[in-house]
């Protein structure tokens, strides 16, 4: 008897200190380690009874299948518990990468927003830019424009030139606004536009601007648009061309004229109609080079 209980206290102690170990609640169940290695063995098994009673039949006659059979109901739970737990873990690892993402996604839309903004401050500075330099062409073009013809009438010798050619004034508005200042202060201004003239009826057209000029009072101004399109030596243009010089070398004197046009290529006109006696040039670029620099340093340059 007395053996009995010191197997029973040491099986006891035995079972308490791996049972507190590992953590495992007892709920008043004692288990050996040879129990226990069973229970795991069969953890995973369905139904084990039958295969647990065939080997404990051939083990320690105090292995019993109730207590191995609870101690695996406790194993699973233990596992289960650990499951919820990591899959608690894992979804807390959700929520912060979630939380890294909706970050990143602010982040990155910010940065997007920025770099709008910045796209747009650069687009208002080059429009910016762009519009004080057509500003600045304009002023210059019209002090060169009084010089050479439009206080001309101030002066007791009046040398009208017979066409004045503006080179780079590429800029539509700008083009117009200088139509228009010439319109407001030279009454004698005319217009006409070689895209709306066909070739046939182009000697006719001139003619009529030749006896306006000359059944008005001091000199006119005659702003021919897209003089090019018969300026441009062809086989269709031959005839023209002829007629187109002669004109232009007569105008201020034989019909007091002077014609005006806008061409950044002169190079590609017939040589002959160009040349220096028949056209004063005045190029929109001429001294703005240094000042169009600054401006373009001032407004264009990247923040």
């Amino acid at each position: 008897m007395r053996i009995n209980s010191i197997n029973t206290l040491n099986k006891f102690q035995l079972d308490k200190n791996h049972i507190n170990k590992n953590n495992i609640p007892s709920f008043g169940l004692y288990c050996t380690e040879y129990e226990k290695g069973i229970a795991k063995k069969y953890m995973y098994v369905k139904n084990p009874e039958n295969a647990i009673r065939e080997e404990i039949a051939d083990g320690p006659k105090h292995a019993v299948l109730s207590d191995i059979l609870k101690y695996i109901k406790i194993l699973l739970k233990q596992e289960d518990d650990k499951i919820l737990k990591l899959s608690g873990i894992d979804s807390k690892i959700k929520n912060e990468n979630n939380k890294v993402n909706s970050l990143n996604e602010t982040r990155y839309s910010l940065v997007d927003e920025i770099e709008k903004e910045k796209s747009i401050v650069e687009s208002r500075r080059s429009k910016l830019a762009k519009i004080l330099i057509r500003e600045k062409q304009r002023t210059y073009l019209i002090s060169k424009l009084k010089e050479k013809y439009l206080n001309l009438h101030k002066l007791d010798e009046k040398i009208y030139p017979g066409g004045i050619m503006i080179k780079n004034a590429n800029n539509v508005t700008l083009r117009r606004s200088i139509i228009s200042y010439l319109k407001k202060y030279d009454p004698n201004f005319m217009y006409i536009n070689f895209d709306d003239i066909k070739l046939k009826n182009l000697i006719n057209v001139i003619n009529k601007c030749k006896d306006k000029a000359k059944n008005t009072n001091g000199h006119s101004i005659l702003c021919i648009d897209n003089f090019r399109k018969y300026a441009i030596p062809s086989e269709e243009n031959f005839k023209i061309i002829n007629n187109l010089k002669g004109f232009i070398s007569d105008c201020a004197n034989g019909h007091k004229l002077t014609v005006l046009i806008f061409e950044s290529h002169p190079e590609e006109l017939e040589k002959a109609i160009v040349k220096g006696h028949r056209f004063e040039i005045i190029d929109a670029n001429e001294n703005l080079k240094k000042e169009t620099t600054k401006l373009k340093n001032k407004f264009l340059k990247r923040s």
